[in-house]
């Protein structure tokens, strides 16, 4: 049985009457703030290493080199798709519940992970490559204070990574098939000018705040700043919660009149 669902430009103001849609594209607005001042780590990664005494050819690399290995837990999304899942089929909340729990639960993770300094930081600064990598390793076990570092960052990495999957499953769990592309369009084009702007505008604070407050202190003022981004991000996830049930149910409704029409037909 062929799906003869088509989208039109009439079925635009549909969409957003599903209002689970409109909370879904806000909040990515307001998350890519925070997630496009993310670009600037290296660079605050680099002025910490730097404040330990190193030259600036040593902490771009070692600096870069952390910034990389924070990135590692990303990885838990699988994890954090598979949760969503699960709570789903006993909630249709779930999702929302997920990604706003984890997104705010990042906020104090994050915020920690700018300000702890490197103190302890022992590389060779002849070091690149394996070597270096092998150095930077060896520092989280040796220098407390990195590791603490690297800890937060996982945790910070572990709960955000409840956000991604589980918006694109909440688009397709609330639209009708023919719908879907052009709301994850929508989507995108709301998370690139949010996450466009929080690039830019964590350069301009930083580069502010210099005046100021020397680095790397005025990194991390600048992106704990657009952390606040995560704050309208779980209102909005927390709404949708209200919303979803009533959306997904009224879809699958409409699929199974669908469905049934077409047998009868």
């Amino acid at each position: 049985m062929d799906y003869e669902g088509v989208i039109t430009l009439g079925d635009i103001p549909k969409i957003f009457e599903r209002r689970t849609n409109l909370w879904l594209i806000v909040q990515g607005v307001t998350a890519q703030l925070a997630y496009g001042s993310l670009i600037w780590v290296p660079l605050l990664y680099q002025s910490k290493v730097l404040e330990q005494g190193y030259s600036s050819v040593t902490a771009t690399r070692v600096g870069g080199m952390y910034a990389a290995m924070f990135q590692v837990a990303a990885v838990s999304s699988i994890a954090a798709g598979w949760l969503g899942d699960r709570w789903q089929q006993r909630d249709l909340r779930g999702r929302a519940f997920l990604s706003m729990f984890g997104i705010l639960g990042a906020i104090p993770f994050f915020i920690a992970f700018f300000f702890v300094p490197l103190r302890g930081l022992n590389v060779d600064p002849a070091s690149s490559g394996l070597a270096l990598l092998a150095d930077a390793l060896s520092n989280l076990a040796s220098a407390p204070l990195v590791g603490l570092a690297f800890g937060l960052a996982v945790v910070a990495a572990v709960l955000t990574s409840a956000d991604s999957p589980n918006w694109f499953a909440l688009i397709s769990d609330v639209n009708f098939p023919e719908h879907r592309g052009t709301v994850f369009g929508l989507g995108n084009l709301a998370n690139g000018i949010g996450r466009f702007t929080g690039n830019w505008l964590t350069g301009v604070a930083a580069a502010t705040l210099i005046t100021s407050f020397a680095a790397p202190l005025n990194y991390a003022l600048a992106l704990t700043m657009f952390q606040v981004g995560f704050l309208p991000t779980g209102y909005a996830y927390w709404k949708a919660t209200k919303t979803a049930p009533g959306d997904i149910e009224s879809m699958r409704a409409t699929l199974i009149e669908r469905a049934r029409a077409s047998r009868g037909s």
